[in-house]
């Protein structure tokens, strides 16, 4: 089976290479812009439009995707599932596909900088590591494959400098427990690759850099 993963679009959509299985880890929506009404406006007219041309013109069996903390409006989740996108929306719940077990969870933890909290109002934010490890803990033991939209720590989660892991230690610790195929994710954009360990493949799939521009090729294709 033939897997494409990509994330962190901010609204650029590429052509993409024909797929089985197509898997969008959040941050989907241009922007951002504020307030966030203004967001939720202009964002549920670009997936209307944009969106759902890009979904029905990529070559793929079926697209299963995540919000991000980006997405202001995913987080009504019968709202984004009311607009009958072609695609499958996964919000802290599975869905089978040809025999592997899919599971979306959108959550990540804002980032502590400069010793404070950080300031932007996020979607899908968990308070602590402690609040994120509850909504981790609802992944099933079965899934096979797990689409997040932050990084485990110290899984392709380094910022620009290369010197400081910013991804999630509960969910490090929730994918531990797991016998996972594959796990994709993006949020950290300079930390796009992908690593093996043990049986897992895992991949930063962010599309764009750091500096907001696209990558050549800015995906990555696996087989499973």
């Amino acid at each position: 089976m033939k897997i494409l993963a990509i994330s962190d679009l901010h609204g650029n959509l590429p052509k993409l290479p024909a797929c089985d299985l197509l898997l969008i880890a959040g941050d989907i929506c241009p922007g951002p812009y504020h307030p966030e009404i203004v967001a939720a406006v202009k964002h549920a007219d670009w997936l209307h439009n944009d969106f759902r041309r890009w979904l029905n013109n990529c070559e793929c069996k079926q697209a299963v995707g995540i919000g991000g903390n980006h997405d202001v409006l995913f987080e009504g989740k019968m709202l984004i599932k009311s607009l009958q996108l072609p695609w499958v929306y996964l919000q802290d719940e599975g869905y089978e596909f040809e025999g592997l077990n899919v599971w979306g969870c959108p959550w990540s933890v804002p980032p502590v900088v400069n010793g404070g909290k950080w300031t932007f109002e996020w979607t899908f934010a968990c308070d602590n590591e402690d609040d994120a490890r509850i909504k981790f803990n609802s992944i099933p033991h079965d899934t096979d494959i797990l689409i997040t939209h932050c990084p485990p720590y110290s899984v392709c989660d380094l910022t620009r400098n290369g010197k400081r892991h910013v991804g999630s230690m509960s969910l490090l610790s929730t994918v531990e427990r797991l016998n996972l195929k594959l796990h994709v994710f993006g949020h950290i954009h300079e930390g796009f690759g992908q690593m093996k360990i043990k049986n897992t493949t895992f991949a930063n799939v962010s599309y764009l850099t750091e500096e907001y521009k696209p990558r050549n090729r800015g995906w990555l294709e696996i087989e499973l």
